[in-house]
């Protein structure tokens, strides 16, 4: 099992529900001795029903044991990748190395020198150095925010080289086809529909492809949300509608980047193409 220290103000401070039982508290000198709180996955563990059940009951753990007087409900103090761990809570002074402070201050500066020349005064010169609990939750999600800004970064990246890729291509393709382009603008085709005869044919490869990365992105994507412990459920539907707006996506790139070739050559005068035949 986990073990955390705590002392009176521990439960208070971080907010934590007392399921049974009672907190620590600095009167009872037994407390700092002989005494444990647990969280609820600790009392299922030990084959308890309900919290209430394992107060007054002797614990050991390691060389020591003491008595539990409360149980508290469960929470996150780790990564949501972990499940929740079965946690013993312990007082003991003598160990503690840390003291976490709840403040509301308006002149943050101001109060960290206070409580550094508070910590100054009563560890006689103890190194002193501070953190923020955000900072530290934020710590371990430091690895999905470094791959949510590598895979953006690839993303933009992709459809950057997506996007010269189809211009290349449209262009090719325009000028494969400048004297058919100059016969139908002589027949009198429209911009319009001269921009759709290309459009046509790179909507259905934008079509196969979404078709065909589908699948993949699926798989890892599961792969992924099982890493965490506690995830969300993503249903087939919820990924398909997920698909079709990166198909619509894409879709619109085509058309932008299609069309910009398309209408150069729609308004292309077709005499130029026409006058070696």
């Amino acid at each position: 099992m986990e073990l955390t220290l705590a002392d009176a103000g521990f439960l208070d401070v971080y907010g934590l529900d007392l399921l049974a039982g009672r907190n620590f508290s600095d009167e009872l000198p037994t407390d700092t001795t002989s005494s444990l709180v647990l969280n609820e996955t600790a009392v299922r563990q030990l084959g308890f029903a309900a919290p209430e059940d394992i107060i007054g009951r002797r614990f050991r753990q390691w060389d020591w044991s003491g008595t539990v007087i409360g149980v508290v409900r469960d929470y996150h103090q780790h990564s949501l990748r972990d499940r929740i761990s079965p946690m013993t809570f312990q007082m003991h002074p003598e160990l503690f190395e840390k003291v976490t402070i709840q403040y509301k201050t308006a002149d943050l500066p101001a109060f960290v020198q206070q409580v550094e020349r508070s910590w100054t005064a009563a560890t006689a010169g103890l190194p002193f150095q501070f953190t923020f609990m955000d900072d530290r939750l934020a710590l371990q999600y430091d690895a999905e925010r470094r791959f949510s800004s590598i895979f953006t970064a690839f993303t933009l990246l992709a459809v950057f080289i997506s996007c010269i890729g189809l211009f290349g291509l449209t262009a090719i393709a325009v000028s494969r086809r400048v004297r058919e382009i100059g016969i139908r603008k002589v027949l009198g085709a429209t911009p319009g529909s001269i921009v759709a005869l290309f459009s046509g044919d790179f909507i259905r490869l934008v079509l196969i492809a979404v078709i065909a990365a589908a699948p993949p992105a699926w798989y890892f994507t599961q792969s992924w949300l099982r890493d965490f412990a506690y995830r969300i459920d993503l249903p087939l539907w919820t990924f398909a509608l997920i698909a079709l707006g990166a198909g619509f996506f894409a879709g619109v790139i085509t058309l932008l980047t299609v069309s910009f070739q398309g209408m150069a050559a729609a308004h292309a005068n077709p005499v130029d193409s026409l006058k070696d035949e």
